[in-house]
């Protein structure tokens, strides 16, 4: 007889006790669902507490944790940074040679018609429209001389304008604005307003700011060399005068002792001498000679000029005969020993009213001064820029003007005439063959 097997028999089925056990399990979760979803175990919402709407009910919060004070404190990254680009350094700049450039207005003669255009309202005296379309020209060197015929603001007499000059001390202002440096005072006419007028004058130049040559107001002041540097170049100017037209007869003996340099009382060489041992690179020598009027060059310019050549001087620059005279090449010795000078004999006019006697017009006289590859310095590119003064009616007034003369080739200056315009356009022409071929002619 056969064993009967455990579980509940179910028609041909029988069911296992661990049949049985789950089956019981799954009835019991369908049953848990079915009670769900029908209700019975919904949540019971009144029991939520509200916080908003009642804050203490709220369940309070734990206190946040504490670092322990010994826990080590974490040491910063520290980044590397990035490496800079190595610069690539400039190269140095090489100097250049030394050059300066350097400008001579023709003669200043302040005469009696000049003196009345430039005569205001008030008294006063007023150049500065005289110049106004000339300044351009003046101003484009790196340093600019002027000669005033005479006393500038000198005591005595009054302004006058003709045989003793004595020019109103404006105009070293007006002068001055326009780029002149340097007012060269050894003339004919230095002593018209005799020592003190000359004293004065110097006082005046001072008082404007400008440099000065050829008249000192001491002993002191005579014997040193009057050196400028421009552009790192150093300069010496010598001014002398051939005649004081007897005026020195009349006053300080001081005005010829050391008041003014009168050539017959110079030497000339132990100026050059003084000047180089003091530094100078290069000589200028400024003289007034000649005759008033004149294109014949004299044998006193002649002499005086070959004098200065043996003396050392670089350059020449001369006035009085308010003519325009030649611009050459002096010199002397030979070889090593030559001494070769640059010479303008005379710049003729570059401001006066007379312009009957046809002393209207003069130069600009330009050089350059350059520096050599062994150190020495050399005199280049000597040029004449011809000028020309206007004058003509301004109302019923006369007025004046200084204009370059190759600035107004193709237009006529508004309110010349055709007559004065054909005078400048003929100086622009002539200006060539008095000055020769040793110059440039340049339009300003």
């Amino acid at each position: 007889m056969s064993q009967q097997k455990p579980g509940i028999r179910v028609g041909n089925y029988r069911i296992t006790p661990l049949g049985v056990a789950l089956m019981v399990v799954v009835v019991l979760v369908i049953c848990g669902v079915i009670l769900y979803f029908s209700g019975v175990f919904t949540p019971d919402t009144q029991s939520v507490p509200n916080i908003a709407a009642d804050p203490s009910s709220a369940p309070v919060s734990a206190p946040p944790m504490e670092l322990a004070t010994n826990s080590p404190t974490p040491e910063p990254i520290e980044e590397t940074p990035e490496p800079e680009p190595t610069p690539t350094p400039e190269p140095t700049p090489v100097p250049g040679p030394a050059t300066a450039t350097i400008r001579f207005l023709g003669e200043i003669s302040a005469d009696d018609d000049v003196l009345a255009a430039a005569l205001q309202a008030d008294g006063s005296y007023d150049f500065t429209d005289m110049f106004s379309m000339i300044s351009g020209a003046v101003g484009k060197a790196d340093y600019t001389v002027a000669d005033i015929e005479g006393a500038v603001g000198g005591i005595g007499n009054g302004y006058k304008g003709k045989s003793d000059y004595n020019t109103p001390e404006s105009i070293l202002t007006s002068l001055s604005e326009i780029g002149v440096d340097m007012l060269a005072m050894a003339n004919d006419h230095a002593l018209d307003a005799m020592f003190n007028g000359l004293e004065n004058g110097i006082a005046n130049c001072q008082a404007a700011g400008l440099d000065y040559v050829g008249a000192a107001a001491s002993q002191e002041e005579h014997d040193t060399p009057k050196i400028v540097e421009i552009n790192g170049i150093n300069v010496c100017f010598l001014n002398y005068t051939t005649t004081l037209n007897s005026k020195e007869k009349a006053t300080d003996k001081a005005a010829v002792e050391y008041g003014v340099n009168l050539a017959k009382y110079a030497n000339s060489k132990d100026d050059v001498d003084k000047a180089k041992a003091a530094g100078a690179d290069v000589i200028i020598a400024i003289v007034s000679w000649g005759d008033d009027g004149s294109r014949k060059i004299t044998s006193t310019q002649k002499k005086v000029a070959q004098l200065l050549v043996e003396s050392g001087v670089d350059v020449i620059v001369g006035y009085g005969p308010r003519n325009t005279q030649a611009v050459t090449w002096l010199e002397v010795g030979k070889g090593e020993n030559q001494q070769r000078t640059l010479c303008a004999i005379s710049l003729g006019t570059f401001l006066s009213d007379s312009i009957k006697q046809g002393l209207d017009y003069g130069t600009i006289f330009e050089i350059t001064i350059t520096e050599q590859d062994d150190g020495t310095f050399a005199v280049e590119n000597p040029t004449s820029i011809p000028t020309y003064v206007w004058r003509y009616q301004d109302g019923e007034k006369d007025a004046i003007r200084v204009l370059a003369c190759g600035e107004w080739l193709e237009e006529k200056p508004s309110g010349m005439s055709d007559e004065d315009y054909d005078r400048l356009k003929k100086i622009w022409n002539d200006i060539p063959s008095l000055v020769t071929e040793t110059a440039t002619v340049a339009v300003n």
